[in-house]
């Protein structure tokens, strides 16, 4: 079984490395060991674990060897980046995404890539089968340049004068919907980053509703309706500000469509963090999957962490 810590799942995709060095470094702001997993689609029992190279003697297949060394050497670049952070490799039999979605049962964190555009995005896909699977919230890193290949995770930016200027955590909850989870997730990872944190609520106004102001009353009227939004996501930010001193948020609402206005977030975040409902109970519990999360697999800039949210599964 793998102790908890930051579990990511590290492949030959061109964003691999990058995607690892976004794993280690998570791991270091929250002090976990760092579990590097390589699933085989093998001929072997489903969930056996193979042992790395340097401890025993490798299995007699090739696509085994080869799963090892990549393993290996995803180890190597952790130690070479942060030498004192624990790190071991996982070389697992089965499909990636039941692979990493059993892993996730005992991770604090599982970390994927998604190589991005159409075809990984599709329905079926592995990164959305990974997220379906996922039992505790998963960073999703873009493609992009190999920020990896000098151990940076791309979150810093340099000003003129040479300081360094982190990006701001972007939290996007719905203020209809059980949001705690999400609200908590980002709140603890801006304090980890000493980053900004900003919560956006996007409230996609109906086409009528200004119509409905003059047929059936105030009620419908979109500046109230704002308002309200903007009333009750004060509440949930300053709810969750009590139980996460020393972190500043700003909520703001924002009127439009919602997977529009959070991929526009994107190009300047260093973090977005969504919410996933969780549904069905215990070992077969799925997250549902919706449109705004589509969206940014297929157009968002910076690493999204997709939170589950709702009851725990028993």
């Amino acid at each position: 079984m793998m102790s908890d810590g930051v579990v990511v799942g590290y492949d030959r995709s061109g964003s691999g490395d990058r995607t690892l060095a976004e794993a280690a470094a998570a791991a270091v702001r929250s002090g976990q060991a760092l579990v590097v997993v390589n699933a085989y689609p093998g001929p072997i029992p489903h969930g056996a674990t193979l042992p790395l190279p340097d401890t025993a003697e490798w299995a007699p297949t090739d696509l085994v060897d080869s799963a090892n060394l990549l393993v290996g050497h995803a180890i190597t670049l952790v130690r070479s980046w942060h030498p004192r952070l624990p790190v071991e490799g996982r070389v697992v039999a089965g499909r990636v995404w039941e692979v990493l979605g059993e892993a996730s049962r005992h991770a604090g964190l599982l970390v994927v890539g998604n190589p991005g555009g159409t075809v990984d995005t599709l329905p079926g896909s592995v990164t959305l089968r990974v997220l379906a699977e996922a039992a505790c919230p998963v960073l999703v890193v873009p493609a992009g340049d190999e920020d990896g290949e000098d151990g940076e995770d791309g979150e810093d930016r340099r000003r003129a004068d040479g300081a360094a200027v982190v990006a701001a955590v972007v939290a996007a909850v719905d203020v209809e919907d059980p949001c705690d989870d999400v609200l908590d997730f980002a709140f603890a990872e801006a304090a980890r980053r000493n980053a900004a944190l900003e919560v956006v609520h996007v409230w996609e106004q109906p086409r009528n509703v200004n119509h409905l102001r003059h047929t059936t009353g105030p009620g419908h009227d979109a500046t109230l309706i704002e308002q309200q939004h903007q009333i009750r996501l004060t509440e949930l930010v300053d709810a969750a500000a009590g139980r996460h001193p020393g972190v500043e948020a700003a909520a703001r609402v924002e009127i439009g469509p919602p997977g529009r206005a959070l991929v526009t977030a994107t190009e300047s975040a260093g973090l977005l963090v969504v919410g996933a409902r969780r549904q069905g109970k215990g070992h077969h519990h799925r997250l549902s999957i919706g449109p705004v999360v589509h969206a940014l697999l297929h157009h968002g800039e910076c690493p999204m962490a997709v939170v589950p949210n709702g009851p725990a599964p028993e």
